[in-house]
């Protein structure tokens, strides 16, 4: 029977702008054991924020919805982007 486990990667800081992400995952999946063969899932996120391709939310709402209210806004960009990622 083949068997599933998932194993969160400790000790990894806080992802910004310009970090070396595959250094930071190497060193903490060799603290977690990994063995070849083993899956590495990576959240986009954190790719994102290594490339410094992130964006404040609210910024980006409030300049061309700047007369609605913020739950407005919210929905509206919700609504605008739902499926396109």
């Amino acid at each position: 029977m083949t068997t599933i486990q998932l194993v969160p990667l400790e000790g990894i800081p806080a992802i910004r702008p310009g970090d070396d992400l595959a250094s930071l995952l190497a060193a903490a999946a060799a603290r977690a054991n990994v063995a070849d063969g083993d899956l590495l899932v990576v959240c986009q996120k954190a790719v994102s924020k290594t490339e410094g391709r992130t964006i404040d939310a609210l910024v980006q709402i409030q300049r061309p919805l700047a007369t609605r209210p913020a739950k407005m806004a919210l929905h509206s960009f919700s609504n605008a982007t739902a499926g396109k990622f």
